[in-house]
């Protein structure tokens, strides 16, 4: 499942993949980081067919599945070489990219995650790592709401009393 999010504001454009046991999507956001003042992946990694061999429950569904299809292994491997996230990741801005990963994702683990952020090239404080995995990290949200309100405007958000 994948779901992009376009958020428009008068002063800023903002994508914001949120990337469920589908990080092939990363093979599009090359073309939208040129166009986007800031980019969020939400819970994504590389190496993909890694993922996909050691994940749980998302990833090993996808597993199984492309198995019953005839894909597993080198066919497997060669095929999701054209969306592999860590291949592509040079093309994203480092300066207007964050990775919000979960410490405990058994999905997309936490590694898979650190393999994207090092090829995109983030500062520790573009590659947020949350205490959640790839499930709690919905209740994140609004934590993740805020701190990307922030980005955007500049500034702290505060709360008026």
């Amino acid at each position: 499942m994948l779901m992009y999010i376009w958020i428009r504001s008068q002063r800023f454009l903002v994508f914001i993949a949120v990337l469920v046991a589908a990080e092939v999507a990363l093979a599009h956001t090359p073309r939208v980081n040129d166009k986007a003042d800031h980019m969020f992946l939400l819970l994504a990694g590389g190496q993909l067919y890694e993922v996909l061999q050691t994940g749980q429950r998302d990833a090993a569904q996808i597993r199984t599945r492309l198995a019953e299809a005839g894909l597993s292994g080198e066919v497997l491997r060669k095929g999701l070489f054209s969306f592999e996230p860590t291949r592509l990741a040079h093309r994203l801005s480092a300066q207007k990219t964050w990775l919000f990963s979960g410490k405990f994702d058994t999905v997309v683990k936490l590694r898979y995650a650190q393999a994207l952020s090092e090829k995109i090239g983030l500062e520790e404080e573009h590659h947020v790592i949350m205490a959640c995995d790839h499930y709690s990290g919905i209740l994140q949200l609004p934590q993740l709401i805020f701190r990307m309100r922030e980005t955007l405007a500049g500034q702290p958000f505060e709360i008026q009393e």
